[in-house]
């Protein structure tokens, strides 16, 4: 298990958070006092790290928010200044760095020795010998495209190839053959892809519901499954798939 994963799962444990902050500085937007600094996107990052330490597990820079802005020393003192301060988060590089060959190992290097970054996003769509110089780093991490948000996703990553679609089979590509050094899962994350949550969090549902069952001794007819069951998308705070007697809401 690599060290970004241990790190990671303490984090989880210490704070008991599964919320991941992205550090994608604006400098439009920033207030007056701030932009009157001499490094204002380290000053406002700061702001926001000491501010939320204790609620996160971990925070994301994005690199191009840096890069449009010539800042790339403001991401450096950024990153360190987390490592300094509060050395049990780890700092998840959002670069989606994908290429062949040297240039994959440039970016490996750029990450993890330039920054000093715990793990980077990729774009694995050059296949897994595009990995291969970041997979290197045995106590890192790297965090794989898969499933994206985006309105326009859709026209490539669910592409349909033998009876899946694309992003899927790249989630199985990254939880098996890619996984080389990290832990193997064969199980659905309990947690849901904010690219598709409304049909995760349903099947999530459903799993829950062919577990439960009505108390004992009830009528079996008398009980419905919950509205949430059948159709309509639930939240963190779901029901449980508890059933509700006839005739309730």
């Amino acid at each position: 298990m690599s060290g970004f994963i241990t790190k990671l799962a303490h984090a989880w444990q210490r704070n008991d958070s599964l919320l991941c902050i992205g550090l994608d500085p604006e400098i439009e937007r920033f207030p007056h006092h701030i932009l009157a600094q001499a490094s204002p996107i380290f000053h406002f990052n700061k702001d926001v790290i000491d501010a939320t330490a204790d609620l996160v597990c971990a925070y994301k820079p994005q690199f191009a928010h840096y890069a449009a802005y010539e800042a790339e020393d403001q991401l450096e003192r950024t990153i360190e200044y987390i490592h300094r301060t509060y050395p049990h988060i780890p700092v998840i590089l959002d670069a989606k760095r994908g290429d062949v060959g040297n240039t994959a190992e440039r970016y490996a290097i750029e990450a993890f020795e330039r920054y000093g970054a715990d793990a980077v996003t990729v774009n694995p769509y050059l296949g897994g010998d595009a990995l291969e110089p970041f997979l290197r780093h045995q106590d890192k991490g790297i965090v794989i495209l898969c499933r994206t948000s985006n309105p326009g996703a859709g026209e490539l990553q669910d592409l349909v190839t033998d009876g899946r679609k694309l992003y899927q089979v790249v989630a199985q590509l990254a939880a098996r053959r890619w996984n080389t050094r990290g832990p193997r899962r064969r199980r659905r994350p309990r947690h849901c892809c904010k690219a598709q949550p409304t049909r995760w969090r349903r099947q999530r549902c459903r799993a829950r519901f062919r577990r439960w069952r009505p108390p004992r001794g009830s009528n079996w007819r008398a009980w419905r499954p919950c509205r949430s069951m059948r159709a309509a998308p639930i939240g963190a705070s779901d029901c449980g798939c508890r059933w509700r007697r006839r005739g309730r809401r």
